[in-house]
């Protein structure tokens, strides 16, 4: 099989705390590109964040972003795809969230609002390189049909909000958690699955000429619906079984070290 869509997730599977992308992988995703692959990046990150990630892979086509709720040209920023939450459901998830959650955050038009900022929210402005518009109140921006709302906290806690939630809220919302204290609220059309297939569609490649890289919960369907999906090592296990190949993580060059093999057998592009 020749795989002429490859996709890649990044925090914990292109780079690993450092944020920092190998020289290695760079050379790697331009010579999948000269030979006629599209490379994409299928992110929870907001879009501000991922085009500068891919800016830096010479990555210029459509990106998934926010966890597959927004696909958008990495170059112009213009949208392509966007499921958003509606207002009843938005209203919902900010009421049983905000005062419960160490913190909330509510993503409009690519921008962050918060009801305040903890240690974390600072951290987070800064590894985004982003504002966080701070409000009264959380509840009207439920009208502005939000991209994503995240809550984060302790592990145990989000795990038993994000039950809460999808026992409330049934198939109105997509639930995920990119990491163990993040609980990720986005449209039930949501989801990098179903975003990589629509952007397949859109270029006319099938689900078997597309593989597909990631290492957390939010990448399992995606991994899944893929020709070949392939986890890091030591990602979420769950996700690992999804895809049923391994590589190794960012500070090995594990995505490199498969896209170079695939190439050296002409199976990419």
């Amino acid at each position: 099989m020749t795989y002429r869509l490859v996709a890649l997730d990044i925090d914990g599977t292109i780079v690993g705390p450092d944020l920092v992308i190998s020289r290695r992988l760079k050379g790697a995703v331009a010579d999948a590109v000269s030979a006629g692959a599209v490379v994409t990046l299928a992110t929870g990150r907001m879009l501000r964040s991922a085009r500068r990630f891919a800016a830096e892979l010479g990555v210029t086509g459509p990106i998934i972003c926010y966890q597959g709720a927004l696909t958008a040209d990495a170059g112009t920023g213009e949208y392509i795809r966007h499921e958003r939450l509606e207002p009843e459901t938005a209203r919902a998830v900010i009421g049983l969230l905000d005062g419960i959650a160490d913190h909330v955050s509510v993503y409009v038009g690519d921008e962050i609002y918060a009801r305040g900022a903890n240690e974390w929210a600072r951290g987070y402005q800064q590894r985004m390189q982003t504002e966080t518009h701070i409000v009264e109140s959380l509840a009207p921006l439920a009208e502005a049909r939000p991209t994503l709302i995240m809550a984060v906290d302790e592990p145990a806690r989000i795990g038993a909000l994000a039950e809460r939630l999808r026992s409330q809220l049934g198939g109105q919302a997509r639930i995920t958690h990119s990491l163990p204290h993040f609980c990720e609220v986005a449209s039930p059309g949501a989801g990098k699955a179903a975003a990589l297939e629509a952007l397949a569609s859109r270029l006319g490649i099938s689900a078997e000429e597309t593989i597909a890289f990631g290492d957390g919960p939010g990448d399992a369907e995606m991994l899944s619906w893929a020709g070949r999906g392939v986890a890091v090592e030591d990602g979420d296990p769950e996700t690992v079984a999804a895809a049923g190949r391994t590589a190794w993580g960012p500070d090995r060059d594990g995505v490199a070290v498969i896209l170079e093999q695939l190439l050296d057998a002409g199976q990419i592009g």
